[in-house]
């Protein structure tokens, strides 16, 4: 019982030596995360919600497939629409600093894009968005010759359907 006793005190005077350690590290750590937190640009995110489909040529539209809409987020995600985001707001920046901030989710099993933008200003978060919106359903329909309804039908229509749900 004596060794066990006095190895249980030389441990409790080593931890009393040691104590100003114990203490002194984790309020280190504090204060270098709040350093670290204050530093940095506050980030702000817009965003909104778009469904792809198909225009049937009687009847509603119908929500595409998997495919139609990861094709969907590639031509969001395109250079012409990068480029000309950049050149109709006049930012000053290339087309790969903007995809870095641009962000579209496909929501799974859905015919649903999530797309957002974030930025350290908050109105330029939201023009970017508003000028996505603005640009992508007419370029869409533009080239690739969406049919709309009163209109007959074009033998290379795709009949795709971009419709903003949510901004």
């Amino acid at each position: 019982m004596h060794s066990s006793d006095s190895a249980l005190r030389q441990y409790l005077r080593t931890i009393q030596r040691q104590a100003w350690l114990v203490v002194l590290v984790p309020v280190l750590v504090l204060v270098a995360m709040f350093i670290v937190t204050k530093a940095q640009d506050k980030t702000y995110r817009a965003s909104m919600t778009l469904v792809v489909g198909t225009q049937e040529i009687k009847g509603p539209p119908q929500l595409g497939d998997h495919s139609l809409t990861r094709n969907m987020t590639t031509l969001l995600e395109s250079d012409y629409i990068t480029r000309t985001v950049i050149r109709n707001l006049g930012l000053d920046m290339t087309a790969s600093e903007f995809k870095k901030r641009l962000s579209v989710d496909v929501l799974p099993e859905t015919s649903v894009l999530d797309v957002s933008y974030d930025s350290t200003d908050p109105e330029l978060a939201r023009n970017v968005v508003d000028e996505i919106r603005r640009i992508y359903p007419s370029r869409v329909d533009a080239t690739l010759g969406t049919k709309r309804p009163g209109q007959p039908r074009s033998r290379d229509s795709f009949d795709i359907v971009v419709r903003v749900f949510d901004v």
